[in-house]
């Protein structure tokens, strides 16, 4: 049977037959999208298969694209994601709430590299306008070239907005909610098996990304999103900022410390006030021995 997962941020639709109850990918918008084990029901209401249209009581044809019902009465082998309702394999419409039956986007196909966080899962390809990713159906997360990481983090810096304190909170507001603590967990590389170098993304995004230096980094489910909302919002550029401001108040240091000693400013005392109340002594002292 045909089956259609819908994704409940922007509708698109998705053919998930023969995927795992459970599974889970990532939609284009962004959200993830969970593939259902669906039960299949039968319409109360009739709509034309072809386009959608009410059908009229006792016509067994649609009144408005002439389409005959009985057509679609054989191969109810699609299931409707918005309804549940079993539908025609070969309508464009469910018959039951008129939803669109498009399935238009890919899931992907599996590859033999295994997931970092749930090795015994492997690797799902997904293509992304531009980029080819990997995800995991298990836990959602991604696995990111450096070369696609580079071209999406440029994105969002191509539309990053000038720092700004509450915009900025706002912004994050949302992960900072969901987040929680981690057990720490050196995750291996899907492509070399090596241990990942575990690090926080631009040294102050508080996101811990796992990274291999040859072939790519793991992204948890919703870092990615994390990352590039952070970066959008001028978080990277603050950060950088104050990276050069840390940077050359240390240079500063280093340059007295080079020079010499930090001087003193306390007070110098006078040399010649000094010697003359020494010779002053010295004359006493002849006066004495005559």
């Amino acid at each position: 049977m045909r089956t259609l997962s819908m994704c409940h941020g922007c509708g698109r639709q998705f053919d998930v037959t023969g995927r795992p109850a459970g599974d889970r990918f990532r939609c284009f918008c962004g959200d993830v999208v969970v593939a259902t084990a669906p039960e299949p029901r039968d319409a109360e209401v009739l709509r034309c298969p072809s386009c959608g249209a009410g059908a009229i009581a006792g016509k067994p044809d649609c009144a408005f694209c002439g389409t005959a019902f009985s057509l679609f009465e054989r191969d109810r082998t699609t299931v409707c994601p918005a309804c549940l309702t079993r539908c025609s394999a070969h309508g464009r419409f469910c018959h039951h709430c008129a939803r669109p039956l498009i399935g238009e986007a890919d899931v992907g196909s599996a590859t033999a590299l295994p997931c970092p966080e749930c090795p015994e899962r492997q690797l799902t390809t997904r293509r992304v306008q531009d980029m080819t990713l990997l995800e995991c159906g298990g836990c959602a997360g991604l696995w990111v070239e450096h070369d696609a990481i580079a071209l999406v983090t440029e994105r969002a810096r191509a539309v990053a907005r000038p720092f700004d304190q509450v915009a900025f909170e706002h912004a994050m507001k949302p992960f900072r909610e969901g987040r929680r603590l981690r057990e720490v967990v050196y995750r291996r590389c899907p492509t070399c098996l090596t241990h990942m170098a575990r690090r926080n993304w631009g040294k102050a995004s508080g996101v811990v990304i796992d990274q291999c230096p040859r072939h790519g980094t793991w992204f948890d489910h919703g870092e990615l999103e994390q990352i590039l909302t952070w970066i959008r919002a001028g978080g990277e550029a603050y950060s950088q900022k104050v990276a050069r401001a840390e940077q050359s108040a240390n240079d500063r240091i280093k340059t007295v410390s080079t020079v010499g000693a930090v001087p003193s400013y306390e007070p110098v005392p006078d040399v010649s006030i000094a010697a003359e109340g020494l010779l002053h002594l010295i004359a006493t002292g002849f006066r004495l021995l005559k």
